[in-house]
């Protein structure tokens, strides 16, 4: 008898990646043209849905980056 196992994606990624990209005042279609992927890979990866690796990499890469950027300028305008 075999066991197949299988990995599924951890939904609470995609809805951070909402959250991160809300956070930056971002539309999907904003994302998915910085990111270099489609607007159907934005939608399903924030919907917990199956996409390519290298998919969720870009959108988490420029999700983050831009959080990031926000963040620092945040704190900088703080320190003036």
């Amino acid at each position: 008898m075999s066991v197949a196992l299988s990995i599924a994606q951890k939904p609470w990624i995609g809805l951070e990646a909402k959250r991160l990209r809300q956070a930056a005042f971002l539309t999907r279609y904003e994302l998915a043209t910085i990111a270099g992927v489609t607007l159907e890979e934005v939608f399903s990866f924030e919907q917990g849905l199956p996409v390519r690796l290298d998919a969720k990499l870009k959108i988490l890469r420029e999700v983050w980056l831009r959080n990031a950027k926000i963040k620092v300028t945040r704190d900088l305008q703080f320190l003036q």
